[in-house]
C-alpha cells in the first residue's frame, strides 16, 4: 500500500501493542476488579465539566457498531468502486475485525461495573474487558487518521479529520466511564487491542499491497 507506514516500524508497533494487550488481559481476567479502577471511575463521575454530558454522548453514539460498521463499509464500497483497494481493504477491516471484541470478552470474562460500585448510566450486557466501543473507535480513527492524506488534498480538510478522530477516540474512552458502561481497565484493553487490531491490519494491507520488486 502506497500511503502505510513502513512494514518495520508497522509489526515492530503491532508487537509491542499485542504484548501490552495480553499482560493487561490476563491481569483483568475473572470476576475481579482493580482498586484502581473504582478509585479512577468515581474520580471521573464526581467531577463533571462543562460540556462533558454531550461529549459523553457524542463518544457514546460514534463508538457503537450501529455508527462505526455501516461508516467503515460505506467507505469501503466507495474507495473500491473509486479504485482504491488499498485503502478500501483497510475500511473492510474494521468490519471483519469487529467481532474479534466478543471473542475477547468471553474468554477474559471480567465483568463490567454494577450499580453498587459505580453510577450506572448505560446500561449494557456482556462481560466489560476490553470496550468494544473504544476498540472500534481506535480501529476506524486510526484508519482515518493515515490515510487522511491520500485522500483529502487540503491540508485544512486533513487536519480537520485528524482532529475529529482523535477526539472521537477521547471521547469514547471517557464515556464509556462516566456513564458507568466500563471499568478504565476496560478502556485502557480496547485502546490496546484497537492498536494492535490497527497496526496488524496496516501490515497486512502493506504486504498485499506491496510494490513488486523489479528484475
Amino acid at each position: 500500500m502506497r500511503d502505510a507506514p513502513s512494514c518495520s516500524v508497522v509489526r515492530g508497533t503491532a508487537f509491542v501493542c499485542l504484548l501490552l494487550a495480553i499482560a493487561l488481559s490476563i491481569a483483568a481476567a475473572g470476576p475481579g476488579t482493580f482498586a484502581l479502577d473504582q478509585r479512577i471511575s468515581a474520580a471521573v463521575q464526581r467531577h463533571p465539566f462543562a460540556g462533558s454530558r454531550w461529549i459523553e454522548l457524542f463518544g457514546h453514539v460514534v463508538g457503537s457498531s450501529a455508527v462505526l460498521i455501516p461508516v467503515a463499509l460505506v467507505v469501503a464500497i466507495w474507495l473500491f468502486v473509486r479504485g482504491r483497494p488499498d485503502v478500501a481493504w483497510l475500511f473492510a477491516g474494521v468490519v471483519l475485525l469487529r467481532p474479534l471484541n466478543l471473542l475477547l470478552k468471553l474468554i477474559i470474562g471480567s465483568p463490567r461495573p454494577t450499580s453498587d460500585q459505580v453510577d450506572v448510566l448505560r446500561q449494557s450486557s456482556g462481560n466489560g474487558f476490553p470496550s468494544g466501543h473504544v476498540t472500534g473507535v481506535v480501529l476506524l480513527a486510526g484508519v482515518v487518521w493515515c490515510v487522511a492524506p491520500a485522500l483529502f488534498k487540503p491540508r485544512w480538510i486533513r487536519l480537520a479529520v485528524r482532529a475529529l478522530a482523535v477526539a472521537a477516540i477521547v471521547a469514547t474512552s471517557y464515556s464509556r466511564i462516566a456513564s458507568g458502561a466500563h471499568w478504565p481497565s476496560d478502556v485502557a484493553g480496547g485502546l490496546l487491542w484497537g492498536l494492535t487490531e490497527l497496526f496488524a491490519l496496516f501490515a497486512f494491507v502493506s504486504w498485499r499491497y506491496r510494490p513488486e520488486s523489479s528484475g
